[in-house]
């Protein structure tokens, strides 16, 4: 009897280690692990806004005039940004990344849609 309860106890932890071991070779095999996750955009807002500030001064509009060409711009950029959430985008600053993959910055585009011209 005492040598079925010592083979039980050494049983035990052997069969804990095989489904352990299981369970991690399935979460390996089945979940996606080099997977990026493609709902995260980043644009540089600095950039935008450098950008949008020198083509607004190049203007030589009145202050009044000024003031509102730059609300109706930061409203579009609202828009735009309201847009990406709806797709189910998350829009990040990229001064808020280390770093991303080139392909997720948006800076470009935002700025053509928004008819601002970045150098």
């Amino acid at each position: 009897m005492i040598d079925t309860i010592n083979k039980k106890i050494y049983i035990f932890p052997l069969v804990i280690i095989v489904v352990a071991a299981l369970a991690v070779i399935a979460a390996v095999r089945f979940l996606p692990n080099d997977q990026p996750i493609q709902k995260v955009l980043f644009l540089n807002s600095s950039k935008l806004l450098a950008a949008s500030t020198k083509q607004i001064m190049g203007m030589k509009l009145a202050n009044d005039q000024a003031a509102t060409v730059s609300t109706g711009l930061a409203e579009n950029m609202k828009r735009l940004v309201m847009e990406y959430r709806e797709q189910g985008f998350i829009v990040l600053n990229s001064s808020a990344a280390f770093t991303y993959p080139e392909k997720y910055d948006i800076t470009a585009s935002f700025a053509e849609r928004l008819g601002v011209e970045i150098e």
